[in-house]
């Protein structure tokens, strides 16, 4: 999914106004069966009803569907063109693979992290084993002390059991480590549902008009475009063709004899 096209998610539901940059006609096969005249648009802006631009950079670019309201425009688009609309933000089902490697990536992240949190707590339970030997070392020099007469048996009773205290004080906890790591494998799983398996898309275009017409290349004159054309596939293939030619730089000469 585009980062950019992503901010569309907090306007999902609203019909607002739109102004964007057309590149090419095309078609796209439906689930109904067929193919739809579809626009790639570029340069996506929120607007106000004139065509000014709002907020830019809401899509670096985005698909829509050519309704009958596209064709309402009653000239043909060529690339370059500005044009502005009203429009629904809505949504549509993916199975992208950045999408897929970026929730790999989480998982393999706080799978990587987990186990450095589970490595460190085992060398510092090592080492607090280990500082057992010290503790004892302390308690038989405490010990020597009594038997010396330098202090009592109750001091010698107080002085051992604060250094066994202090020692089991210093125990590295294994409930806590696992807590750590449990928050960090939800953590992990907001993260990965953050990343939705969806993308936005602009639905129901209408009042499409004109904001800019750019000045074609020398021998193209814009066709003449109705809603009533909109059905027509073989017209909507002919623009098509037409769009990719322009595009592509081809002379209108050159393309009229490659028909």
């Amino acid at each position: 999914m585009s980062d950019q096209r992503s901010q569309l998610g907090k306007f999902l539901g609203q019909r607002l106004w739109f102004k964007a940059t057309f590149e090419r006609f095309s078609h796209k096969k439906i689930p109904a069966g067929g193919f739809s005249p579809v626009l790639l648009l570029l340069d996506v802006q929120l607007s106000n009803k004139k065509g000014k631009s709002i907020s830019a950079n809401v899509a670096d670019h985005v698909w829509v569907f050519a309704n009958k309201e596209v064709f309402k425009i009653g000239k043909e688009l060529f690339e370059g063109d500005e044009i502005s609309f009203s429009a629904v933000v809505d949504t549509y089902s993916i199975k992208r693979q950045d999408v897929v490697n970026k929730r790999n990536n989480i998982q393999q992240a706080v799978n990587q992290d987990n186990k450095q949190i589970f490595q460190d707590y085992r060398e510092n339970y090592v080492d607090w084993k280990d500082n057992w030997k010290k503790v004892a070392q302390r308690n038989q020099a405490i010990k020597q002390q009594f038997q010396a007469g330098q202090i009592d048996r109750k001091t010698m009773q107080q002085l051992e059991q604060a250094n066994i205290d202090q020692y089991k004080n210093r125990q590295p906890n294994g409930v806590t480590v696992k807590k750590e790591e449990e928050a960090n494998k939800q953590q992990a799983k907001i993260d990965q549902r953050a990343l939705k398996y969806i993308d936005y898309q602009l639905v129901e275009l209408r009042q499409v008009k004109f904001i800019k017409q750019r000045r074609l290349h020398k021998g193209w004159i814009r066709k003449q475009i109705t809603e009533k054309d909109q059905p027509n596939r073989k017209f909507t293939k002919y623009l098509a063709a037409r769009s990719f030619a322009y595009k592509d730089g081809i002379a209108y000469d050159e393309f009229i004899n490659k028909k």
